[in-house]
């Protein structure tokens, strides 16, 4: 506007004074208006500032007497705790007092009574030591007349040990000269009779062995040891016959079985025909037991089930022989489910076996007092454990990618998530 002025200054120079201030009143104006418009939008803006800044100022002042409130609950309850603490310090001080007090009396009442048996004691000594006293002077007088009695005495003894002495040694003489007499008497007799029981014995000797070997002639001999199948001494006459024609005495069975068969690997007999066993047998790789030792010999030797306790090999219809090693334990395959259901733990929430398999890993998360529950329960257990919240009725407790934890808390005791208060401050201000 001013160059188009500035031109038409130019172009008309013959302008009058009256129009040139006509132009210069129309140029004030247009300037007064701008500024005008300028100031309207300046004030506009600044009004909103002072709204928004009046806003953020109550959301403060909010927030600020939450944590008042909070902080003065904190401060209230520590106080309680203090209170409670000094209490039961000053109560534990009177006792420990009182205590103390008793203590003393029956020190003192202690002390009065040992001094008082000490001076009965000293009474006591002193008249045991006077009685003493006594007892020695009369002791000393006894003494020296049992030692002038005892002089005398061992005189009287010396002579007659003298006469006893002289007396022996004669007896002496004569016995010896019996004894060697008697001794060479009872030697001839000894000889004697030795002589004759060795000439009886020989006889007997004979005797016997004719009859053995006529014996064992007619009955013939036993397979063990070599004596006559028949009646005689030590033997019944009852004879054990086998298969491979050895006959011996039923004295001697188990001697001959013990040395001529295997041995059951379970009741080391002889794996041979008895009056309680068969005879028959059947073999466990190198170990050979009778068929009446079978199933003890399997109970001992093979590993049981911690289950059923049954042993872990085949049973037609029953078992595959198949077994599972968990930790220290051994199960039938088919005890598996059971034997995990029976030994461990269940989860507190679910209730079911954490183990892993289905929907679980087998993962879980222990407690101080040793109850479990599956990592996988972790969110529905803090949920049945914790407050609702006042706004979404969901758990006030941290759950990962959806509640961090923190709370506020509402008039008449409630809580509500600090996700959810923006939207609970808006449906009950009167509360938040």
């Amino acid at each position: 506007e001013r160059d188009m002025v500035i031109q038409q200054v130019k172009k008309a120079p013959e302008l009058d004074a009256a129009a040139e201030a006509e132009r210069l009143a129309r140029k004030a104006q247009m300037e007064a208006e701008r500024a005008e418009f300028a100031a309207k939008r300046a004030a506009e803006k600044a009004a909103q500032e002072a709204k928004e800044a009046e806003e953020k100022a109550k959301q403060d002042a909010i927030e600020a007497e939450a944590k008042a409130k909070a902080d003065a609950e904190e401060a209230a309850r520590k106080a309680a705790e203090e209170k409670a603490a000094a209490e039961k310090a000053a109560a534990e001080k009177k006792a420990a007092e009182e205590k103390a007090e008793a203590e003393r009396l029956q020190a003192e009442k202690e002390k009065k009574e040992r001094e008082e048996a000490e001076i009965r004691a000293n009474a006591e000594e002193a008249r045991r030591i006077a009685a003493a006293n006594e007892a020695e002077a009369k002791r000393q007088a006894e003494l020296k007349a049992a030692e002038e009695a005892k002089l005398a005495a061992e005189k009287a003894a010396r002579e007659q040990a003298a006469r006893e002495a002289k007396a022996k040694e004669d007896a002496i003489k004569a016995a010896e000269k019996a004894e060697r007499d008697r001794i060479a008497a009872e030697e001839k007799a000894k000889a004697d009779a030795i002589k004759a029981e060795q000439d009886r014995i020989a006889a007997e000797k004979k005797a016997a062995e004719e009859l053995r070997k006529k014996n064992i002639a007619e009955f013939g001999p036993c397979a063990q040891c070599g004596e006559a199948l028949c009646e005689n001494g030590p033997y019944s006459g009852m004879v054990a016959a086998f298969e491979n024609g050895d006959k011996v005495h039923t004295e001697c069975r188990d001697a001959y079985t013990a040395a001529k068969f295997d041995k059951c690997a379970h009741c080391k007999v002889a794996l041979a025909t008895s009056e309680t066993l068969s005879g028959k047998y059947t073999s466990f790789g190198a170990d050979k037991v009778h068929i009446e030792c079978r199933q003890a010999y399997i109970d001992a030797t093979t590993d049981k089930c911690s289950h059923c306790g049954d042993p872990l090999m085949t049973v037609p219809g029953k078992f595959t022989g198949a077994f599972l090693q968990i930790g220290e334990d051994k199960v039938h395959t088919e005890c598996r489910d059971l034997f995990v259901d029976a030994t461990r733990p269940k989860c507190k929430h679910c209730k079911e076996t954490i183990v892993a398999g289905g929907a679980f890993s087998g993962k879980f998360i222990k407690f101080p007092d040793d109850s479990r529950i599956h990592s996988e329960c972790k969110d529905g257990w803090v949920a049945s454990q914790s407050e609702a919240c006042d706004h979404c009725q969901g758990p006030i407790a941290k759950i990962e990618g959806k509640y961090d934890g923190a709370f506020y808390s509402v008039q008449g005791g409630g809580k509500v998530h600090s996700e959810c208060w923006d939207e609970f401050v808006k449906t009950h201000p009167e509360e938040a």
